[in-house]
């Protein structure tokens, strides 16, 4: 919409390129369902980008019946997530269970364990502070940080 209120029109949105495809309608489990590809701008994660079309679409407001649903490499990057929180939590499991044999004492071994979450909660700090996103880039950094307190145990 335009400060008056009017709507813009097309051509100061998009820029509109005709092809000559043959139409078709893609379906999935049945349900019609159109593809609209977005990149994120250079220098800005997928985690950024998805908020901003999400942010995009409800301001937009869909009709009713017509959902929305973010896919594609943030898709996968969240599935990605997911998968490495529960390794990050057998891990730390296994780890509880070597260092308390090691330490022949489990209240040594917890205290260890607890010396490692608290680097986690200093590297979210650290991204907080520097207003970056947790990506895959930053968790990997993040068990890099865990590795290191694990040595210096």
């Amino acid at each position: 919409r335009l400060p008056n209120g009017r709507l813009a029109p097309l051509s100061q949105v998009a820029h509109v390129h005709l092809k000559g495809v043959v139409p078709y309608v893609t379906h999935q489990n049945l349900v019609p369902y159109a593809t609209i590809k977005l990149s994120p701008v250079p220098g800005e994660g997928l985690s950024v980008a998805a908020r901003r079309a999400d942010q995009v679409i409800a301001k937009a407001g869909l009709p009713p019946g017509v959902t929305s649903q973010i896919g594609g490499y943030y898709r996968e990057q969240q599935k990605s997530f997911r998968q490495m929180l529960i390794i990050l939590g057998a891990a730390l499991l296994i780890l509880l269970v070597l260092l308390g044999y090691q330490f022949g004492s489990q209240k040594a071994a917890i205290v260890a364990i607890v010396s490692i979450a608290l680097t986690a909660a200093g590297t979210l700090l650290a991204l907080l502070a520097s207003g970056s996103d947790l990506d895959s880039t930053a968790f990997l950094g993040m068990l890099l940080v865990f590795a290191i307190a694990v040595n210096n145990v």
